[in-house]
């Protein structure tokens, strides 16, 4: 599971060694602890992920839980700090690819007597 919140980006999977925990991974120094303060991060450049921690199942979902209450935005890209301009890049980077995704998969789906009335289907 990719999570991207207004602050850090996380990976979630599951912990192989343990079936009660799950790692969270990260990308940039900082964003676990972001979200669990408390992690027992650990720095790892031979992986995909530079960061990654081990973290009960149950805290992993308050921790999302918590996430979606607090919300209070109504646009995810505007609540991207100033001060967090590399990543709102990223993040524009992925919201482009997923559109153009969307738009394929729309394309995909129109039937083609439509289509042939509408050139940019």
């Amino acid at each position: 599971m990719w999570i991207f919140l207004n602050d850090s980006s996380l990976s979630i999977v599951a912990d192989r060694n343990n079936d009660r925990n799950l790692f969270v991974r990260g990308r940039a120094a900082g964003d676990i602890e972001k979200s669990f303060p408390d992690a027992d991060v650990q720095y790892t450049p031979q992986f995909d992920y530079a960061y990654r921690a081990s973290i009960p199942r149950g805290d992993v979902a308050a921790m999302i839980a918590q996430l979606v209450v607090q919300i209070d935005y109504d646009n995810f890209k505007s609540s991207i700090s100033h001060d967090e301009l590399p990543r709102h890049d990223a993040y524009l980077d992925m919201w482009c690819i997923m559109r153009e995704f969307q738009q394929q998969q729309e394309r995909a789906h129109i039937p083609r007597r439509l289509r042939k009335n509408n050139p940019d289907a």
